[in-house]
C-alpha cells in the first residue's frame, strides 16, 4: 500500500511540477514546430508543379510505308533416302555331328524272364538302363537286347 502511494506521489511531482515551474518563468511555446503538420490530401502530389509549355511543331506528312520485299520461299527439302532393309543376316550353322559308327558290342549270354535280366556284354554283367562304351541298354530279351546310341535304337542278337 505505500508503495502504491509512493507511486502515485512520484507521479503527481512529475506531471504537474513542470507546468508549475513554466507559469513562475513564463515559459513560451513556440508554434512553429505545430505549422508543419497541416492537414494535406495524401493523393495529392507534393512535388512542385511545372509550368506547361507549348511549343509549335512542324506540321508533320505521313510518310508512305515502303513496299516490303517478298520472301523467296524456302528451297523444297532434300529427297528423303530410301532406305532398303538389308536381308537378315542368318547366323552360320554348326555342321550336322557326325555319325560315329555304333561300338562293337559281343553279347556272350543273356538271362530272361525274371524280375532282373541280364546280358553278359563285352564280358560284363549288365542290367537294363546300364552303358556300356557309349550305348545304353533299354531292353534284355530272349532273342538279343534292345540299346539305344545317338537316338537311334537297334536290336542286337547274340
Amino acid at each position: 500500500m505505500t508503495r502504491t502511494i509512493f507511486l502515485l506521489i512520484c507521479w503527481i511531482t512529475f506531471q504537474f511540477v513542470p507546468i508549475i515551474e513554466a507559469k513562475e518563468k513564463r515559459f513560451v511555446i513556440d508554434n512553429s514546430y505545430f505549422e508543419t503538420f497541416t492537414a494535406r490530401n495524401p493523393f495529392k502530389s507534393q512535388l512542385p508543379k511545372e509550368e506547361k509549355k507549348t511549343e509549335q511543331r512542324p506540321e508533320v506528312k505521313p510518310v508512305p510505308p515502303e513496299p516490303k520485299p517478298v520472301p523467296a520461299p524456302p528451297p523444297p527439302p532434300p529427297p528423303m533416302p530410301v532406305i532398303v532393309n538389308p536381308p537378315p543376316v542368318v547366323p552360320p550353322q554348326p555342321p550336322p555331328p557326325r555319325e560315329e559308327p555304333m561300338p562293337i558290342l559281343t553279347i556272350t549270354g543273356l538271362i530272361w524272364n525274371t524280375d532282373r535280366p541280364q546280358a553278359i556284354v563285352n564280358g560284363q554283367v549288365a542290367d537294363v538302363g546300364d552303358i556300356i562304351a557309349g550305348v545304353k541298354i533299354i531292353n534284355i530279351r530272349k532273342g538279343g537286347i534292345d540299346v539305344s546310341f545317338q537316338g537311334r535304337t537297334v536290336t542286337l542278337q547274340p
